[in-house]
């Protein structure tokens, strides 16, 4: 059960009681997306927990405001900066997290289009 909030742009990262991300939901305009070939970053399974500054349950916490892009021969979106990353994250299915100094740098999107 999502208990915190953290934001990059408009997505919504929901932490659970341990910290740990539990769901990615919110607002990612199609029309806000650059297109653009993109390298994934190498990536683990795993789970990434929050150790940032004290949170509040139903208070949403702005972490960025990143770029949006969307390659579409890969059919991957990513909401952040795509050269820098150290690690990749597999989060949630169809969700990474890539990471660069221990701070989010990207989240990597594998939507389902209909």
């Amino acid at each position: 059960m999502q208990q915190y909030c953290l934001l990059v742009n408009d997505l919504e990262l929901g932490l659970n009681e341990n910290f740990e991300l539990v769901s990615v939901s919110g607002l990612s305009p199609y029309r806000s997306w650059d297109t653009k070939e993109l390298s994934l970053p190498e990536s683990v399974q795993g789970v990434l927990k929050y150790e940032g500054e004290s949170l509040s349950i139903g208070v949403s916490y702005r972490l960025a405001e990143l770029p949006a892009y969307i390659d579409t021969e890969k059919n991957w979106v990513l909401i952040g900066n795509s050269s820098f990353a150290e690690c990749a994250i597999q989060v949630l299915g169809g969700v990474m997290i890539s990471l660069n100094c221990g701070e989010i740098d990207g989240i990597w999107l594998k939507p389902v289009f209909l």
